[in-house]
């Protein structure tokens, strides 16, 4: 005969089971959402250093006249090279999970912060910014919507 002990450890372990999958699916939504927004961040970098504004110096290579980006604009494209290294890149250790935006050519963190002999071509740190207004709000939507279907 079950008592009401019985009967309340098994309601009580119907519920953790419940909050575990709850969890399971917060997490799988911000990881979710943490690549999007990597994506994100990755295209609109591209699309900055490819169509951002140019006011800089004008010169001409190879017959072609062309215009530097001046200090505090985003650099502009001259070769497409650092455009085709830009990468999101998720790990996800299944416990925590992290988004890298970036690339691997030393010359893109010059153009971001500068050198001794050259003013920043800010690229990242502004498609960052933007992106990040966006964090908190993309998050709770999706939090919400994954406690919603959990509940009855």
């Amino acid at each position: 005969m079950k008592t009401v002990q019985d009967n309340f450890l098994k309601s009580v372990n119907q519920l953790l089971k419940k909050v575990d999958k709850i969890e399971r699916d917060i997490y799988k939504s911000a990881v979710s959402e943490t690549q999007a927004m990597g994506e994100e961040i990755k295209d609109e970098s591209i699309k900055l250093i490819n169509e951002g504004p140019r006011t800089g110096r004008a010169y001409r290579r190879n017959g072609i006249s062309r215009r530097r980006s001046a200090p505090g604009e985003p650099p502009k494209t001259d070769t497409g090279r650092l455009v085709r290294s830009i990468r999101s890149i998720t790990l996800d250790s299944g416990k925590s999970a992290i988004t890298e935006v970036g690339t691997n050519l030393k010359y893109g963190a010059y153009l971001q912060y500068g050198t001794a002999k050259m003013r920043p071509r800010p690229w990242l740190s502004v498609t960052f910014r933007h992106a990040k207004k966006k964090t908190r709000a993309r998050m709770t939507e999706a939090f919400r919507k994954v406690i919603q279907r959990h509940t009855i």
